[in-house]
């Protein structure tokens, strides 16, 4: 009975390995297995539940997945004893049950599963899985029973106050929280940040650790929260998506990026203007080693924060044409500057490398702690679920990147600050532009009348280069006095490029000047490209352009509490 002897899928989760399912619900060959295994999944799901596929089609599927060498499951539009002993004939080796509320439920679904005594399933000779050859009772029926999962779904909330009685429950090896349906009947569809998800995943956890069983989490597709539950107790058994899903995205993909390439817009030739527009790829600088950071002259007060600095850690994904070699700005490096010069508090701001990939950042506040505060990059399809549980994690704003729209007409850009607003408005959050020069000079209009808080990085970016002038500067100063808006005190060596930073004094003054409760300070570590540029200096200027004490506390304790460390 070689042929017969039970799977390691089990052992495999028990061990904490990753493993990737894929739901098959719209295909009907074995071609959809096949590029499962390809693609790296070990197992596959068909979904009986949510289709139109026949029995028939379900183990064929189930068959070609055995003989690709992946586990399968099929998922059954009910608890039907007679559709659970068909499909485990024809060649299934995991059943998933829906909807299962109570013990009795359970039980129902493990006794169509296993053979006598231990259940009710039929009789049988010849099965799939012996490769149809006749084998006795007394060696087949303990075979299959090794062999054949019972995965219990757990979707409403009445399921998991019934945790307890389910995972003890004999013949059940895998415990399933349907997170989409749980949502559902909560009357919050779609939010799984909400407390009550990691309240039910924390009690089903604790339920399958009670009595020896598996928890997975399903209907999730957010990595970061996976890992968040996977801390609570659930084993790594990912669903990556359904193949209606994944061809859509990727059709979705590939029609954009078509469209892209021969589109009206990518037949235009670029001229030597275009080329001269292209930001230029630049080699980062090794980080200058934080014991030879000069120490500022002055102490600075309690509580001191950082409003903008940056960290790169390799094993994160970047964008595709990155503006910058990777940099070895890493969490480790930044906190050992941070504790040499006296800043106690700081803010993480997505950089451009990374994209909408915030991974790292949410990585990097849990591993910082509360101390540490957020700003997110998002991209159009963002849930309200993932902003909240960017929340929880410690992001306060949204950076809103107008260096890649610098091309867009202002009422495009201002119905994109608007959108953007929507989402942090009701979290309490607030927009910070990183944005050129010109750009913010054609906002100011707008920006005085909003009545959203937000924040313009590195002093506003305006560049007598790019054909700014000081009474450009003197209209961001009239927002600053009047609007809801405040300035960052950072990157100060972006505007004065190759002159030195006394070029720029005039303008750190007169912001100081103009609104001191309206400026925060950013060290912009670590200073890309120039990795080696002297962060206390810069702390330095800071006293340069706000002599007096009250001023600089303000700037670094009082403005970044507000805005970061309200809550």
């Amino acid at each position: 009975m070689d042929d017969l002897r039970g799977n390691d899928f089990l052992d495999r989760l028990a061990a904490g390995e990753l493993t990737l399912m894929l739901a098959v619900r719209g295909a009907r060959s074995s071609e959809v297995v096949l590029l499962a295994a390809a693609t790296g999944h070990h197992c596959v799901m068909i979904d009986l539940e949510h289709s139109t596929m026949s029995v028939d089609t379900a183990a064929a599927l189930c068959r070609a997945a055995t003989a690709a060498g992946l586990m399968d499951f099929v998922r059954v539009p009910e608890r039907e004893y007679g559709m659970i002993g068909r499909l485990l004939d024809g060649g299934a080796n995991g059943i998933i049950a829906p909807r299962i509320e109570n013990a009795a439920q359970a039980r129902d679904v493990a006794r169509a599963c296993r053979f006598p005594p231990r259940g009710v399933r039929s009789q049988t000779a010849m099965v799939p899985q012996s490769g149809m050859r006749p084998v006795p009772a007394r060696e087949l029926n303990g075979a299959l029973d090794a062999r054949v999962v019972v995965q219990i779904l757990v979707e409403t909330p009445a399921g998991v106050a019934n945790a307890g009685e389910i995972a003890a429950v004999d013949g059940v090896d895998l415990i399933a929280f349907g997170a989409n349906d749980f949502t559902a009947e909560l009357g919050v569809p779609g939010q799984y940040g909400d407390h009550r998800v990691r309240d039910a995943v924390a009690a089903l956890a604790e339920a399958c650790r009670n009595h020896g069983k598996l928890l997975m989490v399903g209907g999730i597709g957010d990595p970061g929260l996976q890992r968040e539950l996977m801390a609570l107790g659930a084993c790594p058994l990912v669903m990556t998506g359904n193949d209606n899903g994944l061809l859509y995205e990727g059709a979705a993909r590939r029609a954009e990026q078509l469209t892209k390439a021969l589109g009206p817009a990518a037949r235009h030739r670029p001229t030597e203007e275009d080329e001269a527009m292209r930001p230029p790829f630049a080699h980062t600088l090794p980080m200058r080693p934080a014991d030879t950071n000069t120490l500022p002259w002055y102490r600075l007060p309690a509580d001191s924060c950082d409003t903008h600095f940056h960290v790169f850690e390799p094993g994160y994904p970047a964008v595709p044409d990155p503006l910058y070699t990777f940099p070895d700005g890493t969490i480790e490096a930044y906190l050992r500057v941070a504790d040499r010069l006296g800043i106690s508090r700081m803010v993480l701001v997505q950089p451009t490398y990374y994209g909408t990939d915030n991974t790292l950042l949410l990585d990097a506040l849990r591993k910082i702690g509360p101390r540490c505060r957020g700003v997110a990059r998002i991209g159009d399809d963002i849930t309200g679920a993932e902003l909240d549980r960017f929340h929880e994690a410690g992001v306060r704003a949204l950076r809103l990147d107008l260096f890649a729209r610098a091309d867009w007409p202002v009422e495009d850009l201002v119905a994109y600050v608007r959108a953007m607003a929507e989402h942090t408005r009701p979290r309490g959050w607030h927009l910070q532009f990183y944005s050129p020069g010109t750009v913010v000079k054609a906002l100011l209009p707008f920006l005085a009348q909003l009545e959203d808080t937000f924040v313009i990085d590195h002093m506003g970016y305006m560049k007598a280069s790019d054909g700014l002038t000081e009474a450009d500067f003197g209209q961001l100063l009239d927002v600053l006095r009047g609007g809801n808006g405040y300035v960052k005190l950072s990157g100060p060596y972006r505007i004065a490029q190759d002159k030195p930073l006394s070029t720029v004094e005039h303008l750190g003054r007169a912001l100081v000047e103009a609104r001191p409760d309206r400026l925060v300070w950013g060290s912009d570590w670590p200073h890309l490209p120039n990795g080696q540029r002297d962060t206390g200096e810069l702390l330095d200027l800071l006293a340069d352009w706000a002599p007096g004490e009250a001023d600089r506390h303000g700037i670094l304790v009082e403005a970044p509490r507000r805005l970061f460390y309200a809550d």
